[in-house]
C-alpha cells in the first residue's frame, strides 16, 4: 500500500497559471513549408497557431512572424487549418490533464485510493515445535497481519475450549444497541479519514509530524483507518452473526478483513524480536526475548505440545473459573450497557461532525484547528495504536510494546490488551496498576498489566 502525501499547497492558482500558458504555447512543434499567394517566396517555419485570419509562424532562429491566410497559397492555407486543428487537440488534451490534476489536488481524497496487497497465506503453529521456533512462527504470522487467528491457534487445545466458552458467554450478554452504535462510530471514523485524507495530511500539523516521522505517520494512520472502515462495517460485526459463530470461525473472518491492513502496519516496524533458548528442563524452557535494546528472560511451560508462559500456565484455570463465574452473574444485555460506551460514541461523533460538514480543505483545516485541543489525544491514540499493531507484527505474538495480542487477547482481554507476562515490575509511565500512567514500556510489561487488570475487573466486557 503506497501512500503519497499531497505535494502541492494552495495548488489551484499555480495550475490556473499553467492552463493560461498552455493556451498560448503549442505542445509539439509542427514544421512545414509555407508559400505566398504568387508562389514567389517560401519559408520553413513551425506553426504556432491560427487566430482569426492570421497564422503565427516560428522560424528556426526563434523569430516569429504573422502572415494573413489570404496571402498564402491555397495548399498552405489548407495546411494551416489541418496543423492548427492538431495543435488545438494537443492544447485541449493538456488543459484537460491540468484540470484533472487541479481537481485531484483540491479533492478530499485521491480518486483511486491506494489499497493494501492481499495478506500472505496463513500457516498455523503446530505442536511439539521448539520454544524458539514456536515463538518465531507466531511472530512471522503476525508480521503477515494474521493477529486474529495466530494468537488463538497458539493456545493449547484445552485453553481454546475455555476461550470458546468465555466468548460464547460474553457475546450473549452484550447490549445490541450499544454494540451496533460503537461499531458504526468506529467504521465512520475510519471512513472519514480515508475520504478526507488529502485534507488531513495537508494540514501543517500533519505535515510537520510526517516530516519528523519519515512519512510513517500517514501510512500508519491510513492503514489503521482502513482496518476500522472495513472491519467494523455493519455486515461484518452484526451481533446476531457473531453469536451464531464459533470463536475460531469469527476470528477467521476478521482475519481476512484486517490482515492486509495489519501487514501494512507491520512493515513500519524497524526492529524485529530475537528468541534464544537459554536452558530447558523437562517441559520448562527459559528464553531470552530481545527487541532492539530491550532484552528479558521469560519462562515457558509446554502444555499439550504448545508453549505457554509459565506464570500464565500456573494461573490459567483460576482465571478461567473466575471469568466464567462473573460472566454467569451478568444479565443479558449488561455488557456495554454502561455509560462508557455511550460516552465514547458521543465523543467521537462530536469530534468528527465539523469535519464531515467541511466542503473544502480550508474549512476542513479550520475545523481541525478549532478542535485540535480535543482531537490531539485521539490523533496520538491512532498513532500509538498504529505503532502498537506494527510492534505486534514484529513481536512474539503473545505480547508487544503496547500489550496487544497473545493469551490475554483471547481469554482475559477482548479489549485488545494482552500478551506474555512481564517478568519484571512495571516502570514509571505504565498504564496498568493504580498509580501509573502512559503506555507499557515493553512487550512483557503490557502483557502483565493486562493480566493484572483482568484479575481485578473480571471477564472481558464486564464493565
Amino acid at each position: 500500500m503506497a501512500y503519497r502525501m499531497p505535494s502541492l499547497q494552495n495548488s489551484t492558482p499555480i495550475l490556473i497559471a499553467s492552463l493560461l500558458v498552455c493556451l498560448f504555447l503549442p505542445t509539439t512543434a509542427v514544421a512545414a513549408t509555407w508559400t505566398d499567394l504568387r508562389g514567389e517566396h517560401t519559408i520553413e517555419a513551425d506553426l504556432v497557431g491560427v487566430w482569426g485570419d492570421e497564422a503565427i509562424l516560428r522560424k528556426a532562429d526563434g523569430t516569429r512572424i504573422k502572415i494573413s491566410l489570404i496571402n498564402l497559397r491555397s495548399e498552405s492555407r489548407i495546411q494551416a487549418e489541418k496543423l492548427n486543428s492538431v495543435l488545438n487537440q494537443q492544447r485541449n488534451a493538456r488543459v484537460a490533464e491540468l484540470k484533472k490534476i487541479a481537481a485531484e489536488a483540491d479533492a478530499a481524497a485521491p480518486s483511486k485510493p491506494a489499497q493494501p496487497a492481499p495478506a500472505l497465506t496463513y500457516t498455523a503453529p503446530t505442536p511439539e515445535m521448539t520454544p524458539d521456533a514456536f515463538l518465531q512462527h507466531i511472530n512471522n504470522e503476525a508480521q503477515k497481519g494474521h493477529h486474529f487467528v495466530v494468537y488463538y491457534d497458539a493456545l493449547p487445545p484445552a485453553y481454546r475450549a475455555d476461550v470458546d466458552e468465555l466468548f460464547a458467554a460474553a457475546v450473549s450478554k452484550i447490549d445490541p444497541t450499544n454494540w451496533a452504535s460503537l461499531a458504526s462510530t468506529l467504521q465512520g471514523f475510519g471512513e472519514l479519514i480515508l475520504t478526507r485524507q488529502n485534507w488531513i495530511f495537508s494540514h501543517p500539523r500533519f505535515i510537520a509530524a510526517s516530516d519528523t516521522s519519515g512519512q510513517k505517520l500517514p501510512s500508519g494512520v491510513l492503514a489503521f483507518a482502513g482496518a476500522l472502515n472495513e472491519g467494523f462495517k455493519a455486515e461484518n460485526v452484526a451481533l446476531d452473526k457473531v453469536r451464531s459463530m464459533k470463536l475460531r470461525e469469527y476470528l477467521a473472518i476478521q482475519d481476512t478483513l484486517f490482515a492486509p491492513y495489519l501487514a501494512e502496519l507491520a512493515k513500519l516496524n524497524d526492529s524485529l524480536p530475537q528468541f534464544i533458548v537459554e536452558s530447558t528442563k523437562q517441559d520448562v524452557a527459559i528464553l531470552s526475548v530481545s527487541q532492539g535494546a530491550l532484552s528479558q528472560k521469560v519462562s515457558f511451560t509446554k502444555v499439550e505440545g504448545f508453549w505457554v508462559p509459565t506464570e500464565y500456565a500456573s494461573k490459567w484455570q483460576e482465571k478461567v473459573t473466575s471469568a466464567k463465574a462473573e460472566l454467569a452473574a451478568k444479565a443479558n444485555g449488561e455488557l456495554l450497557s454502561g455509560g462508557l460506551a455511550s460516552m465514547a460514541v458521543s465523543t467521537i461523533d462530536s469530534m468528527i461532525a465539523p469535519l464531515r460538514e467541511a466542503r473544502d480543505a480550508t474549512q476542513f483545516h479550520l475545523a481541525m484547528e478549532s478542535m485540535f485541543s480535543v482531537a490531539q489525544p485521539l490523533v496520538s491514540s491512532i498513532a500509538t495504536a498504529a505503532g502498537g499493531l506494527t510492534a505486534g507484527g514484529g513481536n512474539s505474538g503473545y505480547g508487544n510494546e503496547n500489550g496487544m495480542g497473545g493469551y490475554e487477547e483471547n481469554m482475559g482481554g477482548y479489549d485488545g490488551s494482552g500478551g506474555y507476562e512481564n517478568m519484571n515490575s512495571s516502570g514509571p509511565g505504565s498504564s496498568g496498576p493504580p498509580g501509573s500512567s502512559g503506555p507499557p514500556t515493553n512487550a512483557m510489561e503490557g502483557a502483565r498489566r493486562a493480566s493484572d487488570a483482568a484479575s481485578r475487573r473480571g471477564p472481558p466486557g464486564s464493565q
